[in-house]
């Protein structure tokens, strides 16, 4: 989920994206310049928190930047808008969204911290921006040069079994991210079975007055209990794309709605917006490509992870309502760039070809913040010792994927109950670590 701890990176990496984003541009050649150093100490106040009712296991890693994205201006090559997360927490989110803008091609940056995406970045219940973390920030410029932020803005809630309310909010900006205006909220949810995810923005290449954005919304169980028994003992939950639209250059935004149904047991997760070009054969239309994951096989025995697609022809009026699959989602292998050597990692173990997840000795495994979040209730609840292995491996070719608990761990006891035991299919296990992922 978009709330879930992702690798601290320096911000110093942005100014090597621009390269990238200049040639994405512009057909002229470029030629690399030196490092440039973008951010620095963290411009939100180390006493704002945000998160004031954060829970006791809870670190905020002040001075940390995550997430960095970076866009070109297709009007002006020379200026660049980037964005990131600040402060990042250890259990999601951080402490606010800040963007910078570069007007000479890269060359210094300035830094905004007003973006109103969360109560440390301006956001106030006025306008629309109060809320305790955010996340997932996403960049797009439209060929007129407005640009648009688009965030995922939550509040965390340590006595409950989710982050919620979670939203969706574009801010829009008519000078390259000097200012940013106040949040539209596309959607805001209030339950805690309920999770807006992995948004994305596009905007329309051919026409600035379009920009898309788009989600996967994630909800356990999907009949809408919102009873935490139920949430943590059914296997039942989807991730349906949901979406929307600008048709007036961000003046205002269509209400947000579901384009694609995953199904039930099933979700997407990675949407991205493709804009096709007028020309060559092409009218402009849209693609929705993204990952597509089925805990069961179905009438058309497609059951696993796959590139997916869904097209519209009339700028997100309306979608297709079948998809294409594109190919199958490989696995990956973390190897080090110098020797190729498999490494272990909190996603992949490469000897077993499975899904690792390692609780700690201390205190019950609370600080394994890689852990899903019904683990890390069941260890906040005292279920200590937990310092085994608990394994998703990867199993045969015919998807036959099993789940191997030391008889003597604690991991069957943070299973719900129709679950326990020596061995499960990955298919009934899937929903309760699908945040694993």
């Amino acid at each position: 989920m978009g709330l879930k701890p992702r690798a601290v990176v320096a911000l110093l990496c942005i100014a090597t994206l621009t390269l990238a984003a200049l040639q994405g541009a512009s057909a002229a050649p470029f030629s690399s310049g030196p490092l440039v150093q973008v951010s620095g100490a963290s411009p939100i106040p180390a006493a704002c928190i945000g998160d004031t009712n954060a829970s006791s296991t809870s670190v905020n890693n002040y001075g940390t930047e995550v997430e960095p994205y970076v866009m070109v201006d297709p009007s002006n090559p020379n200026v660049l808008v980037g964005t990131w997360q600040q402060d990042r927490w250890n259990d999601g989110g951080s402490r606010g969204i800040v963007t910078a803008t570069s007007t000479n091609g890269g060359a210094s940056w300035t830094i905004n911290s007003n973006t109103k995406s969360s109560v440390c970045t301006g956001g106030i219940a006025a306008n629309g921006g109060d809320y305790e973390r955010a996340s997932d920030p996403w960049v797009a410029i439209s060929p007129n040069g407005t640009a648009y932020l688009m965030t995922l803005s939550v509040n965390q809630e340590p006595g409950g079994f989710g982050s919620h309310p979670s939203a969706m909010l574009v801010m829009r900006s008519t000078n390259h991210g000097a200012s940013w205006g106040n949040p539209t909220t596309l959607i805001r949810d209030e339950s805690q079975n309920v999770l807006n995810d992995k948004n994305s923005m596009t905007a329309d290449p051919n026409d600035s007055n379009f920009a898309y954005a788009v989600w996967d919304r994630i909800v356990s169980p999907t009949s809408g209990n919102t009873n935490q028994k139920a949430f943590e003992n059914s296997i039942d939950f989807s991730g349906d794309v949901w979406f929307s639209r600008t048709t007036n250059g961000g003046t205002s935004w269509e209400p947000a709605r579901k384009i694609y149904k995953a199904g039930q047991v099933a979700q997407t997760i990675g949407n991205l917006i493709v804009v096709l070009p007028t020309s060559g054969g092409f009218n402009g239309e849209l693609v929705d490509v993204f990952t597509q994951i089925r805990a069961f096989k179905n009438t058309g025995n497609t059951r696993g992870t796959f590139t997916s697609a869904i097209r519209s022809t009339d700028h997100g009026a309306t979608w297709t309502q079948k998809e294409v699959t594109i190919s199958r989602f490989p696995r990956g292998i973390v190897r080090d760039p110098d020797d190729s050597a498999a490494h272990r990692t909190g996603d992949i173990n490469p000897e077993a070809g499975g899904v690792l997840l390692r609780l700690p000795e201390q205190h019950g495994g609370r600080r394994c913040h890689h852990a899903d979040r019904r683990l890390r209730r069941a260890l906040s609840r005292g279920d200590g010792g937990l310092h085994e292995l608990c394994e998703l491996g990867r199993g045969d070719q015919d998807n036959r994927h099993f789940v191997r608990q030391p008889t003597s761990s604690g991991c069957p006891r943070i299973l719900p109950r129709r679950l326990r035991g020596a061995r499960h299919r990955r298919d009934e296990l899937l929903p309760v670590l699908r945040d694993l992922q």
